[in-house]
């Protein structure tokens, strides 16, 4: 048991430290490249902080733990956005751009009903795959084109900062090695957190139901949770709004599409009744805190850990 707990704390450890160093690495290279950080967020972090969904969703789906891969996401994108969210809000409120806002959680707020919706046909097959990864192709494309044309028409500003930053020459191992050196690390932290808090759960006796429900799905959100504070130490909430509706964009287009993709995943009944209507209201409720005076306060971030602790109580309590 004291094993187990100390691999977790070492996982947490690898897990915060790689993911305060990666939103550093991606700030440096916003401003080189002259992309803004709410792109990045959305980018970059969020498919760097989405990896451990994909590698668990994946593994679950080729094991024939379609409910497993699925739960993984829904879970996570619930997870991001009343537990991830509502603690950065208490630590710190949330400002969001509007012009930011208006695009990308239009975008959000579409995949997840086609998410939904597609879901009530009970599975994902490789026609879903194909919709969900054309979707993303296709949103990238138009967030890059977007945000360069904004910056080319309003660059000024953080000149000094940019001359200074671009001035020195990045090493050819920090641009590459450097990146994928610390998503390894925030894929091996996040698995060694969960892996270990699965054994310690199991040790003190809890069920593999609540396991699930539980451990699994905030254990791969860890990544977002560490990006969020290391974003809140920079005071850069757009990366972190960013980071968090690029993860759940990712989530579903990305990691469900690859994996259905794959193979097709067949949708447990008992998440059509539960799960996945708390999905969609949660997305609302996120477009709507979001949407008040155009930041999430600290009132609307408890608000969402209190939702959080309300699904996993009923949700544990349902399957017990």
């Amino acid at each position: 048991m004291i094993g187990s707990f100390l691999l977790a704390c070492l996982g947490l450890a690898i897990l915060m430290w790689s993911s305060d160093m990666f939103v550093g690495w991606c700030r440096e290279i916003a401003i080189r490249l002259n992309i803004s950080p709410m792109v990045i967020g959305l980018t970059i972090i969020a498919f760097g902080t989405s990896f451990p969904e994909l590698v668990v969703s994946l593994q679950s789906a080729l094991m024939g733990s379609g409910g497993l891969a699925i739960g993984n996401i829904v879970g996570s994108n619930i997870a991001n956005t009343l537990l991830i969210l509502g603690i950065a809000a208490v630590i710190q409120p949330i400002v969001v751009r509007r012009q930011n806002f208006m695009r990308d959680m239009l975008v959000w707020s579409v995949a997840t009903l086609a998410f939904v919706g597609l879901a009530f046909t009970g599975s994902f097959d490789w026609t879903a795959g194909v919709i969900f990864l054309t979707g993303l192709i296709v949103y990238l494309g138009f967030l890059f084109r977007s945000d360069r044309a904004k910056l080319e028409v309003a660059a000024i500003e953080q000149a000094e900062v940019e001359a200074v930053v671009s001035s020195k020459v990045m090493h050819p191992l920090r641009m590459t090695a450097l990146p994928i050196a610390l998503v390894i690390g925030i894929a091996m932290g996040a698995h060694l957190a969960v892996d270990n808090s699965i054994l310690l759960a199991r040790e003190l006796g809890v069920s593999e139901a609540v396991i699930g429900v539980t451990f699994l799905a905030i254990g791969t959100s860890l990544p977002e949770l560490a990006t969020a504070i290391a974003c809140i130490r920079k005071s850069d909430s757009q990366m972190l709004v960013g980071n968090i509706i690029g993860s759940n964009i990712f989530n579903i287009l990305a990691v469900i599409g690859a994996t259905a993709l794959v193979t097709p995943i067949a949708v447990p009944p008992h998440m059509l009744v539960v799960d996945f209507p708390v999905l969609a209201c949660v997305t609302i409720a996120g477009l709507f805190f979001l949407r008040t005076n155009w930041q999430l306060s600290r009132r609307e971030g408890y608000a969402c850990l209190f939702g959080y602790t309300a699904y996993i109580a009923v949700v544990g309590t349902s399957i017990l």
